[in-house]
């Protein structure tokens, strides 16, 4: 669009030298013409060419000094008014009731009655060039009936080279005579500068006096004007109307592509510029929720090919982070298979050092009696018999030791009951057996995944292990909720508590509980204050793992 105004533009100027060129009229004043305009009985003046009168000599010529106006000595009649004074201008024009500026005509505000022969910039010379008289300037000629103001030797005031000369007569009976004496080949008027040539002459009898438009009194002999109708020769509006020609195919183009502009360029700057710059930035909004996404892409512009880019780094961008996820969930995976094995080796451990300190010990003592009953049945029969009873009192023991253990390692119930009875049948017996008071509130009873249940069993046992042995506890509060995708337990006792920020994660058990949760993928979360208690809570959520 803007290449489109400037090609318009430039074709524009090109074309102005053109038509100036090309410009011709044949209403041109021109050097020893003059022009006679008799006035009617209604008002109005009626126009003729006569014969150019030669110049007077110099002895009768007066100079005007600009210091006031001509009085004329008679009454002059104009457009039904009369007028006994005149004030000439050097640019060419003269009013009977003021001075006119030549601004006053170049803006039409010729509000009071004036006599324009030529209305043109014009200076004084320094020297005057030309006859009758030696100084350039305004002159006068005075007689009983007529008055004569000649404009002799003046220049242009954009070339000293241009003279002009040329007079007005004023006879009493109201006639008014246009007389050029030198006169410079007139040219085309400038467009921007209209006064470098003649660009009016006329009389009007003023503004205030008439609405009539003016007619033109150099079209020929004979032109007659209304009643206070101005006649004015305007050399410029043939120009304008000429120039009016050329231009306006250009003008209605330029408007237009205007037109064009205003009413397309939004829709285009919309659909090439706003609207995928909106749909780049959702798309990068999208990009940073991790989300994937695609931008549609026309053409080859900056916001097609950003478009394009920003494609690629999302596609790169999701591929690394599925390979990411994907070697996560590896590491994830390994950590809870390690995490389980550990577990496992630590309860192996534990049943090693349990059998050690029971099943062991009870056999190791059935057996060093049961050496000792063959000497004692020749020599005391009786006393064989008790050691026998003995054995088999121990050996009871120790099968019921390592029963126990078994019940422990995996209770019978695990696959039948929910998860909180199983959990409160082992904490029932634990307490008895430890001597601990036992508060046991449960919501929820659902059976869970039987690895899920065997871990809540598994942390139970721990906690109630450390609170027997570590927490110099009297009463334990256990809650139990169990759901079919969530559970949740929480165990407290009143011991003595200790600072978690001082013990290590591997003290009292409480390693082997977080890696047990960590392979269902459980949290834990330990809360104790020294001499207030400790609580333990569980919680698990079973989408993935059930």
């Amino acid at each position: 669009m803007i290449t489109l105004v400037t090609v318009i533009s430039s074709l524009g100027w090109a074309l102005q030298g053109v038509a100036l060129d090309s410009f011709e009229t044949d209403t041109l004043i021109e050097s020893e013409t003059a022009y006679r305009f008799t006035p009617t009985n209604n008002d109005g003046y009626v126009v003729s060419q006569i014969d150019w009168p030669t110049l007077r000599p110099s002895s009768e010529l007066q100079l005007y000094r600009n210091r006031g106006p001509i009085e004329l000595g008679f009454s002059f009649p104009f457009y039904g008014e009369s007028y006994t004074q005149i004030f000439p201008h050097g640019n060419g024009l003269a009013g009977f009731q003021d001075w006119f500026l030549l601004a006053d005509i170049l803006h039409e505000q010729s509000h009071s009655p004036v006599i324009i022969p030529a209305a043109v910039g014009i200076k004084p010379a320094a020297h005057a060039s030309i006859g009758p008289a030696d100084y350039s300037g305004i002159y006068t000629v005075e007689s009983a009936n007529h008055i004569t103001i000649h404009w002799h030797d003046f220049v242009s005031q954009f070339d000293d080279s241009e003279a002009y000369s040329f007079r007005v007569r004023l006879d009493r009976s109201g006639v008014i005579d246009f007389i050029y004496d030198v006169i410079p080949d007139q040219s085309s008027p400038d467009i921007d500068i209209y006064n470098t040539v003649i660009f009016l002459s006329g009389i009007s009898p003023g503004r205030t006096r008439t609405a009539l438009s003016p007619i033109s009194w150099l079209d020929g002999d004979g032109v007659k004007s209304a009643r206070l109708q101005p006649l004015r020769q305007d050399f410029v509006e043939p120009l304008q109307v000429h120039l009016d020609a050329y231009f306006r195919p250009l003008a209605i183009a330029l408007l237009l592509t205007a037109f064009i502009i205003v009413a397309v360029y939004p829709v285009l700057f919309l659909h090439m510029l706003i609207l995928p710059l909106g749909r780049l930035m959702q798309a990068i909004e999208q990009v940073k929720k991790g989300r994937s996404t695609a931008l549609k892409t026309v053409g080859r512009d900056e916001i097609s090919q950003i478009s394009e880019t920003m494609n690629a780094m999302s596609v790169t961008l999701y591929e690394l982070v599925d390979d990411l996820e994907t070697k996560v969930e590896e590491r994830a995976s390994r950590i809870a298979n390690l995490a389980w094995d550990n577990a496992r080796l630590t309860e192996r451990d534990r049943l090693s050092a349990e059998l050690h300190d029971s099943v062991a010990q009870t056999l190791f003592a059935s057996n060093l009696i049961s050496d000792r009953i063959p000497d004692q049945i020749t020599k005391s029969p009786d006393r064989a018999i008790e050691n026998i009873e003995r054995v088999k009192q121990l050996n009871q023991d120790a099968l019921k030791e390592v029963r126990n253990l078994l019940e422990d390692l995996r209770p019978a119930a695990i696959a039948e009951d929910g998860l909180c009875t199983l959990l409160q049948k082992v904490a029932d017996k634990f307490c008895t057996h430890a001597s601990l008071t036992l508060e046991f509130h449960s919501g929820g009873n659902a059976r869970l995944p039987e690895k899920v249940q065997m871990v809540f069993l598994r942390v139970l046992q721990e906690c109630l292990h450390n609170i027997h042995k570590h927490a110099e506890a009297t009463s334990v509060d256990i809650e139990c909720d169990a759901l079919e995708t969530q559970a949740i337990l929480i165990v407290r006792d009143n011991g003595k508590g200790f600072q978690t920020t001082k013990v290590s994660m591997g003290s009292f058990g409480l390693e082997i509980m977080r890696e047990r949760l960590q392979s269902i993928a459980a949290d834990l979360d330990i809360n104790s204050v020294p001499g207030q208690g400790t609580t333990i809570t569980v919680i698990w959520f079973g989408e993935t793992h059930v």
